[in-house]
């Protein structure tokens, strides 16, 4: 959960299936679906002051900030290429099917089980209204129609969380106050593209623990975060972009995986530069109704850098942010 954003491993099943009722009345967690920003964000005249993001203004010292926003577009972004929407699926069910200790977690609570129903439940109602042609709903039985994977939520043995997972292209996170209420934790989620860490390795610790790595995190953002956590209501979601530079293409960063040693020598490039990434997350806040989790939500896009720049605006984005950049 870098911010610039215990299951046993079996075999996936083609159908899955939980104990509990898909609901047929429930109020969706935001508006129609608009085009995601970014989709068209780098091909166009976009003006700086329409960018998701915003530098600082001259000469004003660099400061880590939330930069929350109202959303407008959906809390789940489904791509609208077929085939790049396949192929991103594929990597989050080979990540899950590998290293599902370390992309799957949650804490056996009953808040943490509770709000993970409650996620899925929330995606269940939601998608084939945002997405009709992509997903359809019969009875209790909710299939990825691109994919072919289909979930039975009327069974005892779905995992809600990896079934959200093969769902969507978004990880997803839920988060609630510790036992002594000074900070929020993470209670599990599902995490395919991590940059630089995992569920495994954050599971039920502090946001300000989880965050320890990144650079002033502490000091600018961390006081602001708790605030944020604490008065966001069900009715009020947010949203925040976060970037970085990255050196690969490669969506899942982290120890538990290396990338086959052809793919890596395929990408490598002299001059680097040529290769070099923009990495930036779309995340989204929601307090859940019920349980009062909150849903942190990560859709990551990518882009290489050297067309990225043919935007005079995102040129000056990048230099007005250079003491905060970290390149992975």
């Amino acid at each position: 959960m870098k911010s610039r954003g215990s299951v046993s491993c079996s075999r996936i099943s083609p159908i899955f299936k939980i104990r509990y009722a898909v609901p047929q009345q429930r109020r969706s967690l935001l508006p129609p679906p608009q085009a995601c920003p970014f989709k068209s964000l780098l091909n166009d005249s976009t003006p700086l002051r329409q960018l998701p993001f915003q530098p600082e203004s001259p000469g004003t010292p660099y400061k880590l900030r939330l930069g929350l926003k109202n959303p407008s577009d959906p809390w789940l972004d489904v791509d609208e290429d077929d085939e790049a929407f396949v192929a991103e699926m594929k990597q989050r069910r080979k990540h899950i099917q590998e290293r599902r200790h370390a992309v799957i977690q949650l804490v056996d609570e009953e808040i943490a089980h509770a709000s993970a129903r409650e996620l899925l439940q929330s995606m269940v109602h939601d998608l084939p209204k945002l997405y009709p042609k992509r997903y359809h709903v019969s009875g209790t039985v909710i299939t990825n129609v691109l994919t072919g994977d289909s979930f039975d939520v009327s069974w005892p043995t779905l995992d809600p969380l990896e079934a959200a997972g093969l769902l969507v292209q978004e990880d997803l996170c839920l988060l609630s106050p510790n036992a002594s209420g000074d900070a929020y934790r993470l209670l599990g989620g599902v995490v395919c593209f991590p940059a630089h860490w995992s569920m495994l390795e954050n599971l039920n610790k502090d946001i300000p623990d989880i965050h320890d790595p990144v650079p002033r995190w502490r000091t600018d953002a961390a006081t602001s975060a708790h605030k944020f956590f604490t008065h966001l209501t069900t009715d009020k979601p947010k949203i925040r972009w976060n970037w970085s530079l990255s050196a690969t293409t490669e969506l899942h960063i982290s120890k538990f995986y290396s990338r086959p040693l052809q793919e890596e020598a395929d990408e490598m490039d002299p001059a680097g530069v040529d290769k070099l990434q923009l990495r930036l997350e779309r995340q989204h806040f929601i307090r859940l109704p019920k349980s009062q989790a909150i849903i942190f939500t990560i859709r990551t896009y990518m882009q290489v850098v050297s067309e990225a720049l043919r935007m005079p605006q995102l040129l000056e984005l990048l230099d007005s942010e250079a003491n905060g950049v970290t390149v992975h």
